[in-house]
């Protein structure tokens, strides 16, 4: 007899199959992929269809089991389609290339080496897994690092050294070496993920209490127009696979990036040159590039990572002009614009400016026409981003900005200067080794483009659209970034988060130019091989400097104080989710309000939701007010910095009538400047005082009562 779970988790496991399975149709017989890579591909496509369909469903209706319903039919439907109507493909132009499979290894006739490094790699990644386990932690922490043995540095570098050795022996299936790439993806960005069992950073709480109201109630309120798409995807999966929404929200990011991220940049990889031989050591190269805005799941995050891919999907459609990859790359511009606009916009330049070289202008014959056409294009997608912040603006005053020319020029193009070439010595011998390539990847980026374009530009004519489509993208997006860092003021924002806006679209202006970093790498490790056919020892050390810099990037792409960094944002700990929990049972029914750090914010959020607002002023507006200070523009914000500072009678009363209340509480961190003697000064004027230790983090709690009778 079968029972009620047994039933339940057939559904499951169907429903599952079916996701995928449309997933997988839609890369292998409309784009003509491999099997494992369309495989590998398929939860990438079955979480855009769930974007694109799920976000108007919550829009108009909810997102409930009825919307659930409505999606699998609608994968069931793609499913069929696309196991019978197959599309054609077209041949793929590759680089001037020719052969050196025989002069690059004079290991080609020997598989021993590849299957004893292979063997070597998997054990020593093993072993940084388990250093990373060993690392977790449920205390206040700045970091990862802080809690990771240097042990796992040098593992992870030797691990990396042998995964550039085995592609550079070229004997191992490029499936074969696809998973040992994946493998030391899930290596790369499951850091936060295994360190911080209790969540890391502050935004993902707010999103993981979103998401767990709309998993209860369908609906969240009230409805925004943004953050939508990671919502409904993360809630869809939830309930299919019935894990909690903690786990599908840490990993859904970084499991997405390293199955989506890295199958297309071999894929891109591939169709770009035709010499195998060099395929496997260039795609390893990929962990070279600064990683930071993957790390964990946030709209931002999401977004961002779906604008890398659709940047890899135009790569392939411009090599192999298939238009199911040019639809598919609108598909998910659409699901980045509904997770975060903000990504989603210049997601939408790199496929508009793709679609009008490649698809608009051929249909234009007049040569004036085709210019005033990209000018105008080119144009209209460089204000993009101020547009759609004027709009939030005018409909929404949670994001009020004002408009102003920098006040000094000179400091304006320093900062600039900064972002782009940003290295200065600390006089600290491995960190200033550890940064000096992030400091100068954007700088380093432009040149190395500016150079390729000038010596392809006459000698390889057949590049040019491929060249001028990047730098029209580039162009577009770095314009959006001038005018949101020189122009655009944040109102709402407190000041130190006020560039966060402009370093994103900095961010997404580099990584339009990697693919001109590929063709340098490439012309760089073929001649570097070819020069130590007879020096062995110099291939070895390029290996090693690759290695180092992949080593390095892991350390500088993820949070951390040191000498280059004076990182202030302290994780999660249980004395924070025990303090919350002690407030909310000694307050009771009575209406109150908590000054508090941004992490103890974030710990209620993730205990009790957005259980309590008060109307007041923000920025001049009469605004619902959360009853913890967050966000940072919140006034209870400023209150709770005030009481840190200067405790007094008059400033509790002033709190008291400003929120109409007659109770509330005051938390202070252990990690707090000058903890002791900030809580000697509470002590003072507080009605009462109690203090959380949990493990090695501790945090004290003042309550300030106007009736003492409660």
């Amino acid at each position: 007899m079968i029972d009620g779970n047994t039933t339940v988790w057939t559904i499951r496991i169907l429903f599952t199959t079916l996701s995928l399975t449309s997933g997988y149709l839609i890369w292998w017989r409309w784009v003509r992929f491999d099997r494992i890579t369309s495989l590998l591909l398929a939860p990438l496509v079955s979480a855009i269809i769930v974007i694109i369909i799920g976000t108007p469903l919550y829009w108009l209706y909810r997102f409930d089991i009825e919307a659930i319903i409505v999606i699998i039919a609608a994968l069931s439907i793609i499913s069929i389609i696309a196991s019978i109507w197959p599309l054609p493909t077209k041949q793929v132009t590759y680089l001037p290339t020719r052969s050196l499979a025989n002069t690059l290894n004079p290991y080609n006739k020997h598989k021993l080496p590849t299957i004893v490094f292979s063997l070597l790699y998997l054990l020593i990644i093993c072993i940084c897994m388990f250093l990373l386990l060993q690392g977790r932690t449920i205390d206040a922490t700045l970091g990862p690092w802080d809690r990771i043995n240097g042990i796992f540095f040098i593992s992870y570098g030797v691990a990396s050294f042998l995964l550039l050795a085995i592609g550079y022996l070229q004997k191992t299936k490029t499936s074969i070496y696809l998973l040992l790439l994946i493998i030391h993806g899930i290596c790369t960005l499951s850091v936060l993920g295994i360190i911080f069992p209790l969540g890391y950073g502050f935004d993902p709480f707010l999103h993981r209490a979103a998401e767990t109201i709309i998993d209860q109630y369908g609906v969240v309120s009230p409805k925004t127009l943004y953050y939508i798409g990671q919502y409904v995807v993360v809630v869809f999966l939830s309930k299919l696979l019935s894990i909690p929404i903690f786990y599908i929200d840490t990993w859904l990011v970084p499991i997405l990036a390293v199955f989506s991220v890295i199958p297309l940049t071999v894929l891109s990889i591939q169709r770009l040159i035709s010499e195998r031989s060099m395929t496997m050591t260039l795609a390893a190269l990929i962990f070279i590039i600064p990683f930071t805005s993957i790390i964990n799941t946030t709209p931002w995050s999401l977004s961002f990572l779906l604008f890398v891919v659709t940047l890899l999907l135009i790569l392939l459609y411009i090599q192999k002009q298939l238009k199911a990859l040019l639809v598919i790359a609108y598909c998910v511009t659409i699901a980045s614009i509904f997770v975060h606009p903000l990504g989603g916009i210049p997601t939408l330049i790199v496929t508009g400016i793709a679609t009008m070289i490649y698809e608009l202008m051929p249909r234009i014959h007049r040569k004036t026409s085709k210019t005033i056409t990209s000018i105008f294009v080119v144009a209209t997608m460089s204000i993009l981003v101020p547009f759609a912040f004027f709009l939030n603006s005018y409909f929404s005053k949670q994001l009020s900005i004002a408009v102003s020319p920098p006040a000094d020029i000179p400091s304006f193009f320093e900062n600039i200067e900064s972002l782009i070439f940003s290295y200065v010595s600390r006089f600290n011998a491995w960190q200033d080794m550890a940064y000096f390539f992030p400091h100068i990847f954007g700088l380093l980026l432009i040149v190395i483009a500016l150079s390729v374009t000038a010596y392809y530009w006459n000698t390889h004519r057949m590049y040019r659209k491929a060249f001028s489509t990047l730098w029209l993208c580039w162009l577009a997006i770095f314009t959006n970034f001038i005018l949101i860092k020189g122009f655009i003021q944040f109102n709402s924002i407190i000041t130190y988060e006020q560039g966060i806006f402009a370093q994103r679209l900095y961010d997404a202006s580099t990584i339009v130019l990697l693919p001109f970093g590929v063709i340098v790498l490439y012309s760089l490790l073929r001649r570097l091989f070819l020069t130590s056919k007879n020096y062995p020892g110099i291939k070895i050390a390029s290996i090693v400097i690759f290695a180092g810099i992949i080593t390095a990037n892991l350390y500088t792409s993820y949070p951390k104080r040191d000498a280059y960094n004076a990182y202030h944002g302290y994780t999660v700990s249980t004395s924070n989710i025990e303090t919350v929990k002690w407030i909310e049972k000694n307050a009771g029914d009575v209406s109150h309000v908590v000054l508090a750090s941004q992490v103890v914010a974030a710990a209620a959020i993730q205990e009790y939701g957005f259980k309590q607002y008060f109307r007041g002023k923000i920025d001049g507006q009469i605004q619902d007010i959360f009853y913890y200070p967050t966000p940072t523009s919140s006034p209870l914000y400023a209150d709770y910095r005030e009481m840190l500072s200067n405790p007094t009678q008059e400033k509790i009363s002033n709190i008291m009538s400003t929120y109409d209340i007659d109770l509330f509480y005051l938390v202070v961190n252990h990690y707090e400047p000058q903890y002791e003697g900030t809580n000697n000064k509470l002590r003072s004027v507080a009605t009462s005082e109690y203090v959380i230790h949990e493990s090695n983090s501790e945090d004290t709690i003042f309550v300030f009562k106007k009736n003492k009778s409660y």
